[in-house]
């Protein structure tokens, strides 16, 4: 399963800004005061977003003043909204041992350490900004992303739920409950939180899109083509998402037929079909989508139209055991039982699943 994490940088307050009066061309300031100089410089030029300024002048602050413990969380601050993390954890390691007693100083480095992967460090960061007072929705939401990442659902959900209750339209605390739920095959409660989600968020294709995937593990196919189809609404330019109600169409075919429905059958192959082309359109070398055109043929009976889907898929990726396997069905069809068995062989050896089912009479 597929799955976006949003890390979503948002604007660091400043402290208190000091106001220095006076023409500066004429005073004669102490150090203290080009230090307090510069970091007000570094605030202006952080609020304008005019981020490289602030980075020299908050440096320019530091170099006046090597205690200045302000300044290096605001460095870090600019840091992290350039997305230069290693160096953000740096200047926020150098703040808590300024001021150590400032709980957001925690909470901003444990979000650096968050996206550099040091998740359990992120965690002991966090853990350390709540005991010290800063608790925020956005602290227990970036908790639930490492853990998360670390693969502790059920403590993924329980601090999401925490980031909801302080704030019930946190959508990215919806949709990532959501995930953490699907990991854990609650199928019925990722849905709801995709929902809901979107619901707060309209405009969150990745979240339809993996509204449509729950939605086709819970056997929705129907209502998965709509969620993909409003995916797409929103972000023309998705392959995977063409590629997944490819599949959704694909598999109501299927039900389509079994219920002996074969113009409906027809018609959602057709739409799978096209589906698939347009990922591949806008992802050139999408062996998965060549495989399923392939399948699509097999299930029209072109049998020779889709071995050379299936070649192209393996043209593509040498090592797609389940390609051979199929191309090598698709020769049985045909009668060509010598390539068909050199095809199962091949996807034997490359591991495919349910060996048993590839003999060669």
């Amino acid at each position: 399963m597929k799955r976006t994490l949003i890390f979503a940088l948002f604007l660091i307050l400043p402290f208190s800004i000091y106001a220095q009066g006076g023409n500066s061309d004429t005073q004669v300031i102490a150090a203290n005061q080009e230090a307090e100089l510069a970091y007000n410089k570094g605030v202006k030029a952080y609020l304008e977003q005019d981020y490289n300024t602030a980075l020299d002048e908050f440096s320019n602050a530091i170099s006046f003043n090597s205690k200045f413990g302000k300044a290096y969380y605001n460095r870090g601050a600019v840091k992290n909204e350039i997305r230069d993390f290693s160096a953000a954890v740096s200047d926020f390691t150098k703040a808590i041992a300024l001021i150590p007693n400032m709980p957001k100083i925690y909470f901003y480095r444990g979000f650096a350490e968050l996206n550099v992967g040091n998740y359990e460090q992120a965690l002991r960061d966090f853990s350390q900004a709540e005991k010290k007072g800063y608790v925020k929705s956005k602290l227990y939401y970036y908790s639930g992303v490492a853990y998360f990442q670390t693969k502790k659902f059920n403590k993924a959900i329980e601090n999401f739920t925490k980031a909801i209750n302080i704030d019930p339209n946190y959508a990215y605390a919806y949709h990532d409950r959501g995930s953490a739920k699907r990991h854990l095959k609650d199928y019925d409660g990722a849905e709801a939180d995709y929902m809901k989600a979107v619901t707060i968020s309209p405009n969150m294709a990745f979240c339809y899109s993996n509204l449509g995937g729950v939605r086709k593990e819970l056997r929705k196919y129907d209502e998965a083509i709509t969620a993909y189809s409003k995916a797409l609404e929103i972000r023309v330019e998705y392959p995977a998402v063409y590629f997944n109600r490819g599949f959704a169409r694909y598999q109501k075919a299927l039900d389509m037929q079994k219920k002996g429905k074969e113009e409906k059958a027809k018609e959602y192959n057709k739409a799978a079909f096209e589906d698939y082309q347009k990922a591949i359109n806008q992802r050139a070398g999408y062996s998965e989508a060549y495989n399923n055109m392939g399948v699509i043929k097999m299930f029209e009976k072109k049998y020779n139209e889709a071995i050379q889907f299936f070649s192209k898929a393996i043209e593509i990726d040498a090592k797609y055991a389940q390609a051979y396997a199929n191309r090598g069905t698709a020769y049985e069809n045909i009668r060509n039982f010598d390539q068909a068995c050199k095809d199962w062989g091949k996807a034997v050896e490359l591991g495919i699943e349910n060996p048993e089912l590839l003999k060669c009479k």
